[in-house]
């Protein structure tokens, strides 16, 4: 009898594991071994095996050509669940830092239960101590033609967009004084020198006016180098001007201190980072976006959903932190992306979009608990209310596949957003912040508990829901929001809302091995 409920029991967990397709590849960590030899882990994390064939491995060490593995022919145990392999790469670290990245799978041959965290960027180094780093750009295939510049200096979209301020003062690029155009193009003509880039291992925050103007410069080259080398799939003249009035004035790279004569850091308009040098960006963009990135919204797409997998937001209460945007894409081994403001997220993603030339704005919002950034995507016509909503656990694919992008409001949405009139009970009515949270908070729910054809909501909300009744009518009330008038939902809304989350238990245990995989990997955990 005993023999036979044991085997009942193991078929009842083979059928389980089976109905799941619980494939989930993944990079725990790359490492240095005390003979400087250089490895890498790869783990299957799922309850399926993985028999499919041709799963590739890309892996990026300082430079930007890769080096590509065929898995077929190496260590198999990560093909088995819950085992790892792990492979030898053939690098010296020597004595100084390397940013390494790598993606398995890039041509997706392996369908994934979480396809956000196959993905690993790293700062590896045999030293603990912080250092310079030193990086170059891809090897140009033409030689620099100053006329070609000048065209695109004189005539392309970017001579009306990039501005900069001499104190408060704007220069359109048109407009600049010969000396200016030179030294862009100087700084152009060294990336085709090939003159190799210092990321210093700390940056100050106060900036002299020709400190500050460099930095400027080296995003302005950047951006015409990669338009003019086609280093991104589209192309600054294929969007209308006003779109990329953020990527290129100066006021969001430097606030100007007219007692001192200084420019310091913006926190707000600059998104709370230590803009230096693009390069870092498109180091980090080149192993996150996927070789289906062609259009903007799939390279979005592919960013947020490194965003949702990968960083770690942490605040620091009544800190103004300016993020260090080299160890937030490249942490030290062991380390996690960390974030520590939805400022620094937001600044973040201005800095990949200054180094892919995408087209972005910001704007701020008010929220109960105070001012907090958003981002506009405007050929898109998308818009993230709110940066911290890329990691929110309502969107986290953990019973089925939920696109990184559903956080984001399409234009009516969000102009049904900005133009909600406040809510008012006898003479109290919601401030701007409060009913900013209150329809916030209400379109995500809905839009989570919504998601699918099938009506059923993602799987955090389930689990919110399996864990207590009353909590989860709590949560669907707003209690957590005192300064609210009135509740989230409604009583037959929270009534809908559970009878739509209502999950057997297989599904309920599966959701939750799941979610602690997903936080695992997410904090570097394994």
């Amino acid at each position: 009898m005993r023999k036979w409920l044991i085997f009942t029991s193991f078929c009842l967990f083979y059928i389980s594991c089976i109905s799941w397709q619980d494939k989930d590849l993944y990079i725990p960590e790359i490492f240095v071994n005390a003979r400087q030899e250089v490895y890498l882990i790869i783990k299957n994390q799922g309850h399926t095996p993985i028999d499919e064939s041709n799963i590739d491995l890309e892996v990026y060490w300082d430079r930007l050509l890769p080096i590509t593995f065929n898995l077929d022919s190496l260590d198999p145990h990560f093909r088995k669940p819950g085992d790892s392999s792990i492979i030898k790469l053939p690098f010296n670290p020597g004595t100084k830092p390397h940013i390494v990245s790598a993606r398995i799978d890039t041509k997706n041959a392996v369908q994934e239960t979480d396809e956000d965290h196959n993905v690993y960027l790293r700062t590896i180094s045999s030293d603990s101590i912080p250092q310079s780093l030193i990086f170059n750009y891809p090897t140009p295939t033409h030689q620099f033609d100053e006329a070609v510049y000048d065209n695109l200096i004189d005539h392309s979209v970017m001579t009306d967009q990039v501005i900069w301020y001499e104190g408060k003062h704007p220069y359109v690029l048109k407009y600049w004084q010969a000396a200016w155009k030179d030294r862009l193009k100087l700084e152009i003509q060294d990336i085709y020198n090939g003159v190799a880039v210092s990321y210093p291992d700390t940056l100050t925050s106060e900036f002299s006016r020709e400190q500050a103007f460099d930095i400027f410069l080296r995003y302005v080259a950047h951006s015409l180098y990669i338009e003019q080398e086609h280093l991104v799939p589209w192309s600054v003249n294929e969007f209308a001007p006003g779109d990329y009035n953020t990527l290129w004035d100066a006021r969001s790279y430097f606030d100007w201190d007219s007692l001192q004569h200084t420019y310091h850091y913006d926190y707000q308009a600059g998104g709370a980072v230590r803009v230096f040098h693009p390069l870092i960006s498109y180091l980090a963009a080149r192993s996150v976006l996927t070789g289906s990135a062609t259009q903007l919204d799939k390279a979005l797409s592919d960013l947020f959903g490194f965003i949702r997998g990968y960083f770690n937001h942490t605040e620091r209460s009544g800190l103004i932190f300016y993020q260090d945007v080299r160890s937030t894409w490249f942490p030290q081994p062991g380390q996690q992306h960390t974030v520590f403001t939805c400022w620094a997220t937001g600044g973040m993603i201005l800095e990949f979009c200054r180094a892919m030339n995408m087209p972005v704005r910001r704007a701020d919002i008010e929220l109960y608990n105070g001012l907090h950034t958003q981002l506009h995507f405007p050929t898109l016509g998308w818009h993230l209310t709110h940066a911290d909503d890329l990691y929110d656990p309502m969107f986290y694919p953990i019973h089925k596949q939920v696109l990184s992008t559903e956080v984001l409001m399409n234009e009516n949405e969000y102009y049904s957003f900005q133009k909600n009139h406040p809510i008012c009970i006898l003479d109290s009515c919601h401030t701007r912040r409060t009913q900013n949270t209150y329809d916030r908070r209400r379109w995500m729910v809905q839009k989570a508990a919504s998601h699918g054809s099938n009506g059923l909501g993602t799987g955090f909300l389930s689990l919110k829901l399996d864990e207590s009744q009353l909590a989860f009518k709590s949560y669907l009330s707003g209690d957590e929001f005192p300064d609210i008038l009135a509740p989230l939902f409604s009583v037959e809304e929270q009534k809908r809302i559970n009878q739509s989350l209502l999950c057997p238990r297989s599904d309920i245990k599966m959701m939750k091995e799941r979610y602690q995989r997903y936080l695992a990997c997410k904090n570097n955990t394994r």
